[in-house]
């Protein structure tokens, strides 16, 4: 599977938030939704400082760009940011 980690550490996240409302409805135990609800906070946590550094590099990147008297366009810019992304 080649998914890039931002969409893993969501992916844990929705299945972590599902736990802890399943656990309210009473599908599965309150110890196990109360761990479920930290872990969900927890990679919300991650997933939002994950973005922010991807935005600033993108921002860095753009930056750059037009530093260089490069004339961007949406889809150029989106290529090199996924670019940028999966080189690292």
């Amino acid at each position: 599977m080649h998914t890039p980690p931002p969409v893993l550490l969501e992916l844990v996240n929705a299945i972590a938030d599902d736990l802890y409302t399943c656990s309210r409805i009473g599908l599965v135990g309150l110890r196990t939704g109360d761990k479920a609800a930290k872990f969900a906070n927890w990679c919300w946590l991650f997933s939002t400082i994950v973005n922010l550094v991807e935005n600033a590099m993108e921002r860095g990147v753009m930056k750059e760009l037009q530093h260089q008297g490069t004339q961007l366009t949406l889809r150029t810019a989106l290529r090199d940011s996924v670019l940028l992304y999966s080189s690292s």
